[in-house]
């Protein structure tokens, strides 16, 4: 037959049915077993979609090891949600559950013992690894501990909510298997957060988040939690509360931690022994607590927590990875450096957003490869620190030998910037990048302030640099004033290396 004699819609249907064909035959053609893992891979509704394809497909999705259900966009209102999912997980018949993933409505209401408790009983019955619950940060959950902290099969927990956990006095903590546990946000601390890691022996991954709105006289003073974990290798503490609180104690014993984040700026923090196997911290010390206490107490305070957490910051001196953020003054730590401070040997990398007493500082820091200081603060209500700074006695090892890129955000414009910037370019011997922004609440600027800025990069600009190699990185904005600048980079690496 010609090809101009073939009908091309005749032919281009026929063509379709036979690959329609062929690809359900071939999805067909595969065991029960297969078909089940690719479905279990489906939100559980989409899953039972396909229970209109054919006789065969009819109970298949009975058989899948998942559960996954999103009803963030839902009008169910969460009665009617925990009876779905009931009525679901009665429909499975898989004896195994792999997963368990559920995402609530934003604000709902799942203080419902009974309906809650029955949901996690049919679960915890066919062996769950890994529960994911997602009421949303405005919803109350109240959790059936009862249940979901006695499981042997449990491997991963995450459940994000207005938390409330409330353990029965004869109910034990056995979770044998957990690795990962997650817990987000918890209303209070409860009194079983005190002694529930020593339960949980194969522990690696560690979230707590805490959003107090009140907290027990009784618990004030006291070790709100205490992490005892001999194969945890990565924390995250968020300490969040609207009331001021007592300075309580969280203590740490995981030899084998290798990553830490604290939010935290009203507990004190301690290892039980040093960390020898840390690699990265992140300790940010803001929040926004209600003070109500007078100044003279508030002092008191305040001298308690930085010299607790100075000394908190003396055993992390292994680390390579450090970010260090503080309010001025009351969480400043920086001021406490120079007494007994030990030497960290295999920092590389250090982010802060302190700039008074930073050059003198570097003397702790010998391998220092990349410095971030971002110093425009989120804390509005507190002035700005003076911008006033000298030299140290001696130049930092680092400075000399190995700082690499220097990036500072939030500087004024000055000409104590000027000096600082100078000191650092002229000491640095193989700087690669040095990144520099003016501090501005305006988006925008216009006139005066865009010319002020530019003679500002462009006194930068000049200033003499001891690398050959060293870029003067600048923002775009700048960029677009004039050619001085090319694609944010100065246009002469070096304009005088006879220093």
């Amino acid at each position: 037959m010609k090809l101009q004699e073939i009908d091309p819609s005749n032919n281009g249907r026929r063509l379709r049915r036979k690959l329609n064909n062929e690809e359900q035959d071939r999805l067909s053609s595969l065991p029960d077993s297969i078909l089940t893992d690719i479905l279990s891979l489906l939100p559980t509704n989409s899953a039972a979609t396909t229970s209109v394809l054919s006789r065969r497909w009819r109970h298949l999705w009975t058989t899948v090891t998942c559960f996954q259900f999103d009803f963030d966009l839902s009008e169910q209102t969460s009665s009617n949600i925990l009876l779905i999912v009931n009525n679901i997980l009665q429909q499975l018949i898989s004896p195994k559950l792999h997963g368990f993933h559920l995402v609530f409505p934003s604000e709902s209401n799942l203080d419902q013992p009974d309906a809650t408790e029955q949901c996690f009983r049919t679960i915890f019955r066919r062996k769950v690894e890994q529960i994911v619950v997602n009421a949303g940060f405005r919803s109350f959950f109240r959790v059936p501990a009862a249940c979901l902290f006695d499981s042997q099969s449990l491997v991963s927990l995450k459940l994000i909510g207005m938390l409330k956990i409330e353990l029965p006095e004869n109910v034990e903590i056995r979770l044998p298997n957990l690795k990962k546990l997650s817990l987000c946000y918890l209303l209070d601390v409860p009194i079983m957060l005190r002694d529930m890691f020593e339960f949980c022996p194969l522990l690696e991954y560690l979230q707590l988040s805490f959003d107090l709105i009140s907290l027990p006289q009784s618990q004030n003073s006291h070790s709100l939690v205490n992490v005892f974990s001999p194969n945890l290798k990565s924390l995250d503490i968020c300490m969040n509360s609207w009331w001021h609180l007592k300075r309580s104690r969280i203590f740490i014993d995981a030899p084998k931690l290798a990553n830490i984040r604290i939010s935290d700026c009203y507990s004190i923090y301690n290892f039980v022994q040093n960390p020898t196997s840390l690699a990265s911290a992140c300790i940010d010390l803001r929040g926004n607590s209600i003070i109500e206490s007078n100044d003279d107490e508030l002092q008191d305070e305040d001298d308690l927590y930085v010299n607790g957490m100075f000394e908190f910051l003396e055993r992390m001196s292994s680390v390579d990875n450090l970010e260090l953020i503080m309010v001025r003054k009351r969480t400043n730590i920086f001021t406490r450096l120079g007494v007994d401070m030990p030497i960290f040997n295999n920092l590389a990398h250090l982010k802060t957003n302190r700039f008074k007493d930073l050059m003198r500082c570097l003397h702790y820091f010998p391998k220092l490869e990349h410095l971030e200081v971002s110093l425009c603060s989120e804390d509005y209500d507190v002035p700005m620190e003076p911008r006033d700074w000298c030299a140290p006695d001696s130049v930092p090892d680092c400075l000399v030998s190995k700082l690499k890129t220097v990036r500072i955000g939030g500087l004024e414009g000055t000409d104590d910037d000027l000096k600082l910037l100078a000191y650092i370019l002229c000491n640095a011997m193989i700087l690669e990048t040095l990144c520099t922004t003016i501090r501005s609440k305006a988006v925008h600027r216009m006139g005066s302030k865009v010319l002020k800025e530019c003679q500002f990069y462009k006194s930068l600009y000049n200033l003499p640099r001891s690398s050959s190699a060293c870029e003067v990185v600048v923002p775009k904005r700048v960029t677009a004033s004039g050619g001085f600048f090319k694609n944010g980079y100065a246009t002469s690496c070096c304009p005088n290396t006879n220093i």
